[in-house]
């Protein structure tokens, strides 16, 4: 019986052909695009899960109130520190200030190189790399960034500037100004990450960069590379942070300044896709969810198909997608 049930439907397949190919074709491309979407919700998703205590780990965000609201990802300087020394909430605490298009120069090659880096350099203090898990290659991580004038690189960078010479103990410039020397090597960083600097300097040295932001009275200047970390305790909830700036705003910051600014923390997981804060509306996530990569398949008894689909793209910063959408329609309707 079941046989017959297969040759009725190969002969009603062969008598409408062309019926046919728009089925299989429709339901070809209808898998393909489900597939395109499982594959790029799961690469955004899985930014920065690979770090062991990835659901500890927040990042220090601040609130201006004003006519509006708006939210910056990055925060005064001195208020890593401050939070560290007034409370107890985190195992670990990590400033970090970040310059892109940096230049750097190798003053020991017998001519000298120099390389702009896009990506930049990353002041650093040590606990970043307790929070993060960024290995090393070489060296060690616990006393890498400890001392004055010392730096790590990744493995790319140090086969960039030094070819198969070792880098430990090398020594590169920072824009014709301050020397640093190399004491470890990081492996390369994923990909699935937006903590993407491949070049971190000892924290120490940011006050040889620039003096008066590495001040700890300077409080009033917000800086959009400027970011603290935090890797909370055991049973610390977000909420009990947040209640806690309450009372730093009020210690550190006068007048209309202790109004004006609220503190707060926001989960890891949270940063790559927030786009009140810097998550970039141009990832292919916030694409999916914002512009509608969309599949609806209604299903009825016996069907017909109708298909129709679009596309279109907008190339934005350098190959950043601005706008994209595809949308793929399935009706099935009773014969």
């Amino acid at each position: 019986m079941i046989k017959n049930y297969f040759k009725i439907a190969w002969r009603t397949l062969r008598r409408n052909r062309a019926y046919t190919a728009i089925n299989v074709v429709g339901l070809t491309l209808g898998i393909a695009a489900a597939i395109l979407i499982f594959t790029i919700l799961s690469y955004q998703l899985s930014f920065d899960t690979f770090h062991p205590n990835k659901d500890r780990v927040y990042r220090i965000v601040t609130e201006f109130h004003d006519q509006r609201t708006d939210y910056f990802p990055c925060v005064p300087q001195p208020l890593g520190k401050a939070f560290h020394n007034d409370y107890t909430f985190a195992d670990l605490t990590a400033r970090v200030v970040s310059y892109r298009n940096m230049l750097i120069s190798l003053p020991e090659e017998k001519e000298v190189k120099k390389f702009v880096e896009d990506k930049g350099v990353a002041f650093a203090e040590p606990a970043y790399f307790d929070i993060f898990d960024f290995p090393l290659a070489e060296g060690d991580k616990r006393t890498a960034l400890l001392r004055p004038n010392s730096a790590l690189i990744t493995q790319s960078i140090a086969q960039k500037y030094f070819g198969n010479t070792p880098a430990i103990g090398k020594r590169i410039r920072l824009d014709n100004r301050i020397d640093f020397t190399i004491t470890g090597i990081l492996k390369d960083i994923p990909a699935n990450t937006d903590r993407k600097q491949e070049i971190y300097l000892s924290y120490d040295n940011l006050k040889d960069w620039n003096a008066n932001y590495a001040s700890d009275d300077n409080w009033g200047d917000f800086y959009s590379g400027s970011n603290c970390f935090l890797l909370l305790r055991p049973g610390v909830t977000p909420a009990a942070v947040d209640k806690a700036f309450t009372g730093l705003v009020h210690k550190y910051l006068n007048g209309e300044d202790a109004q004006l600014y609220v503190f707060g923390v926001q989960p890891l997981g949270d940063i790559h896709t927030n786009t009140s804060l810097d998550g970039v509306p141009g990832h292919a996530f916030q694409v999916v969810s914002r512009y509608g990569l969309t599949l609806s398949v209604p299903i009825g008894e016996g069907f017909s198909t109708k298909f129709g689909w679009s596309s279109w793209l907008t190339a934005h910063n350098g190959g950043a997608f601005d706008k994209f959408a595809v949308t793929l329609q399935y009706r099935w309707f009773d014969r």
